[in-house]
């Protein structure tokens, strides 16, 4: 069985529950209908967008492959899964067709040092262009609560407008809630049972190792315990918080890629904590609930300046071991 034939079948829990709790969440308000209108819109959005790339890529930009990553179509297909689990609901197609065609030509340039590859796959370039283009409209909901916004208004947006949401004993959302996924968000990262089953079938195919991903998620709980009052949440309500947002998300199905493959396991879980401990890091001190993604694209910078700084040093020290062995006359 092919890898990309493996992923679907592993991703679709988290498609098929996600899908299903956006139309019992938007119910009340009788958009449920609305639900797979807006999933057709979007797929069809992103197939424009791919096969245009693919046709831009091929036909233009593979004169100077050795430049760039190679693309081929299962890189593209594994591009738009992911995207359309992340992308928020009420994005519009113009948006996502715009959004995942400059991700993906984003994700084509890469930066080569010894044997790593640092670049941005095209599912976080897509959902980082999205960010840039909506983020007035963050500043906006902070006035305008009702207003989704980018983060379709998770229960950390809401957090992060109120500043203080008593999870425990008395949450708006109980525990169980927020593991089926009944509240508002995209497709990817409602549901957890969805990505529990999801990630069984991951290891069962051993496409993901679980090292990493515990590693992740105590980086967080560590981050968790530091920042939890600027979060405003107590020090017990750390389960409560890992269930919002797509943190798990990202770290099951967005730590994977050209990237980590160069890794070896240590310096992969120390990338992965390094996810960990920033995401939330930056859940409690910046004005927006977009931890995940920075946490990503950040965390390969870092990686990138702690290889390069560690290369140069090493540089340095051989030039100057070798003119105490070797003195100038």
């Amino acid at each position: 069985m092919k890898i990309i034939t493996k992923f679907i079948i592993a991703i679709a829990p988290v498609m098929v529950l996600g899908i299903i709790n956006q139309m019992l969440t938007y119910q009340p308000t009788g958009q449920d209908d609305q639900v797979l209108i807006s999933l057709v819109g979007k797929c069809a959005a992103i197939a424009l967008a791919g096969g245009l790339f693919y046709l831009i890529y091929h036909f233009g930009i593979e004169k100077v492959t050795d430049k760039l990553s190679i693309k081929s179509s299962q890189d593209i297909l594994f591009s738009s899964i992911i995207f359309l689990c992340i992308v928020p609901y009420h994005v519009s197609y113009l948006d996502v067709f715009v959004c995942f065609l400059i991700g993906n030509l984003i994700s084509t340039a890469k930066i080569k040092h010894q044997h790593y590859v640092f670049y941005l796959n095209g599912a976080i370039a897509s959902r980082l262009v999205l960010f840039i283009i909506h983020l007035p409209m963050i500043h906006y909901s902070q006035y305008h609560p009702d207003i989704d916004a980018i983060s379709s208004a998770t229960p950390l947006l809401k957090l992060s407008l109120s500043h203080h949401f008593d999870l425990i004993p008395h949450s708006s959302l109980s525990l169980t809630q927020l593991f089926l996924g009944q509240w508002q968000g995209s497709i990817g990262e409602t549901s957890k049972l969805g990505l529990c089953l999801s990630c069984l079938l991951l290891r069962s195919f051993r496409l993901i190792k679980m090292l990493p991903i515990l590693i992740g998620l105590a980086a967080s709980a560590i981050s968790y315990t530091l920042f939890h009052q600027k979060i405003g949440l107590p020090l017990h309500g750390y389960l409560s918080y890992m269930l919002m947002g797509g943190f798990i998300f990202g770290l099951i199905f967005m730590t994977t890629d050209l990237f980590t493959s160069r890794l070896s396991q240590l310096q992969r879980c120390l990338y992965v904590m390094c996810i960990g401990f920033l995401c939330i890091a930056y859940r409690a001190f910046l004005p927006f609930p977009e931890g995940m993604l920075l946490a990503l694209i950040s965390s390969q910078a870092l990686f990138a300046l702690v290889l390069v700084a560690k290369y140069l040093c090493t540089e340095i020290w051989k030039r100057n071991v070798s003119h105490i062995r070797h003195p100038l006359p």
